[in-house]
Order: C-alpha cells, then structure tokens, then sequence
C-alpha cells in the first residue's frame, strides 16, 4: 500500500464556490493583465482624446460590458453550481474527500479503488481556504 501524504475533506457550499470561482473570474494572471489592460487602454484614450470620448455610444457600451462580463459569469457559475448540487443531493452538502501520495490522487479515502495519477494535474492554484486541482481531461481508473 502506498504512503498516504495527507487526506483533504470539505463540503461543497455556496461559500466553497464563491472562492474557487471568484478566483477563475476574477484574480487569475490572464483575468487580471487583461482587466488591467482595459483599465490602462480607457484611461489612455480619456488622456489622449478628452473625456468626450465616452460620448461616443460604441465605446461606452464596450467599456460597460467590459466591467460587466467577469462578475455576471461570476454570479451565474456559482448559482448554477449551487444548484446542480441541491438537486443531485436532495439539499445536503457534497463532501469531497480525496487522499494524496507521491504518485496518486486516490479519490475518497486510503485504500479506495478509483485515482488519477499524478501526471494528469494540469494545475493547482491556492486560495485563501483552498488548494484546488485542476486535471487534465482524463477518466477516473480504478487502481
């Protein structure tokens, strides 16, 4: 049997997913350098052609949609997920429990038959309660 690094349990929620998916819209590198961007790109053309510029319809709506996608993304992800979750487990949370070793995510506890190997994280990313992983499209083998 292989060593077993550390055992993660929580319960899927609405605060669960607020986090996970507040970090998808909102704080990862890309999100964050393209919001940016905007930002620098409108304060250049209000800089460089006056504050009329935001006169203009086109660019205003673009600029509003702008401000509006991520966060309109943010609310329905969440609530759709929150959702899904209500009906498939008649109301109660979801626990997810997955054990880690050198070489194995082993989803559910020590000694259970479904795992991924390691190689298929594509990424992993820290939130302030979290540490998610993302895979890489792969199925669930047993071991």
């Amino acid at each position: 049997m292989e060593e077993i690094l550390f055992v993660n349990e929580y319960a899927r929620d609405k605060e669960t997913f607020k986090e996970i998916y507040g970090y998808f819209y909102f704080l990862t590198p890309f999100r964050l350098a393209f919001n940016i961007g905007v930002l620098l790109y409108v304060i250049l053309m209000i800089a460089y052609f006056g504050p009329w510029i935001l006169e203009i319809p086109t660019v205003l709506v673009c600029f509003i949609l702008m401000l509006l996608i991520s966060p309109a993304r943010y609310f329905i992800s969440v609530n759709r997920v929150e959702k899904q979750d209500k009906q498939l487990f008649n109301g109660k949370p979801f626990v997810v429990t997955f054990s880690v070793s050198a070489d194995k995510l082993i989803f559910g506890r020590a000694g259970s038959d479904y795992s991924i190997d390691i190689s298929n994280v594509k990424y992993a990313f820290v939130t302030k309660n979290y540490v998610t992983v993302v895979l890489k499209s792969t199925r669930l083998l047993p071991s």
